[in-house]
């Protein structure tokens, strides 16, 4: 399978082309009022370019433009489902009848349609919520019934649109995982504004700004090596990328980062040990005490950021105030020591 888009919308200032493969996960990040929704709305047919083609396993869904034949596959037709932000279930029907809507639109039977529906709901562990109607499910429950009802349809790409921006702390985590297990081996575009999904979910990512793309590259990499500075400002997390090894990760240079497992986590296989700056103690002599990880650095510059100073140690930050930083008396080019706790540190697969 590949999907292939070209396409350019006047008044949004949006002109954008790329291309994906059978079984890539996609991230697109850009700030807001980029063109990341309207990346979204071209590849579904809610929203018509001025001029583009969209086309999927070499099938025209959308050609438009000055001297062209004019093809415009409606929605139900493209073979691409989009999940938007709003889980945007039917208030009339049960969540049954909700994830079997699309494969009886289809023209399956209701028996088929049902069967289909409740794998789905499997899949998303939601088999209990069968029989309950919409308003009757919290925010994460209704996000994973429209999941599954996005993957009844049997799309061939699924469109993301934030699929975790409307759920709290402690359910975000929990969905992550569902959607890692699902889009294994489906193709996928995923819009996200959380650095963290772009990691976990995405192989590539794409960050658009202005209507256009600004960079493209492996999750990893582009995520290491920000060229704009909204890919710099969205990594503000600190990573540290390797191989899990018994309760961390071990980096570039033998740097090994404790911390707490969060996912199928294997030994010897590609992880990431995620932490943020705010997190982290710096000291100029070596600490003592509880923390378990302890990393010898070298300040590579100091940042005000709203009354406190970020302390960047090439890839690694951390956050502290400016009386501490002056009382450290850090400057560029000075060795020092950021410091902390293993509890504060979650190591995920990659």
């Amino acid at each position: 399978m590949s999907l292939e888009l070209s396409a350019r919308v006047e008044a949004r200032g949006f002109d954008l082309e790329f291309a994906m493969t059978r079984g890539e996960h996609v991230a697109i990040l850009g700030p807001n009022g980029a063109g990341k929704s309207t990346t979204l709305s071209v590849l579904a047919g809610l929203l018509k370019p001025d001029e583009g083609r969209v086309v999927l396993d070499d099938r025209v869904l959308a050609h438009v433009g000055r001297g062209t034949s004019a093809r415009w596959v409606p929605p139900h037709d493209r073979g691409i489902a989009l999940m938007a932000q709003d889980p945007l279930l039917f208030p009339f029907l049960t969540v049954l009848e909700n994830v079997a809507f699309g494969p009886r639109s289809a023209g399956a039977s209701k028996a088929a349609a049902r069967d289909v529906a409740r794998r789905w709901l499997g899949e998303v562990e939601a088999s209990d919520l069968a029989t309950r109607k919409p308003h009757e499910l919290s925010g994460g429950q209704a996000q994973r019934v429209a999941l599954a009802r996005a993957l009844a349809a049997d799309p061939k790409v699924l469109l993301l649109d934030e699929p975790l921006s409307a759920l709290d702390v402690g359910t975000a985590p929990i969905m992550r995982q569902v959607l890692r297990r699902v889009l294994a081996g489906r193709s996928a575009i995923i819009v996200t504004h959380e650095i963290l999904d772009a990691l976990l979910l995405a192989d590539r990512v794409i960050v658009i700004e202005g209507g256009s793309i600004v960079e493209s590259g492996p999750t990893a990499e582009v995520l290491a090596r920000p060229r704009s500075a909204f890919t710099a400002r969205l990594a503000g997390l600190n990573m540290v990328v390797g191989a899990a090894s018994g309760p961390g990760v071990l980096g570039d240079g033998n740097l090994l980062v404790e911390g707490v497992s969060n996912g199928d986590v294997i030994q010897g296989q590609h992880a990431v040990a995620v932490f943020r700056p705010h997190a982290v103690s710096v000291f100029v002599q070596p600490p003592s005490g509880s923390p378990r990880n302890q990393i010898a650095v070298t300040i590579t510059e100091l940042e005000p950021r709203d009354g406190n100073v970020r302390v960047r140690a090439g890839e690694l930050s951390a956050d502290i105030t400016a009386a501490a930083a002056a009382d450290l008396d850090l400057a560029p080019g000075v060795p020092a020591y950021f410091s902390v706790k293993a509890n504060q540190v979650t190591i995920y697969p990659l």
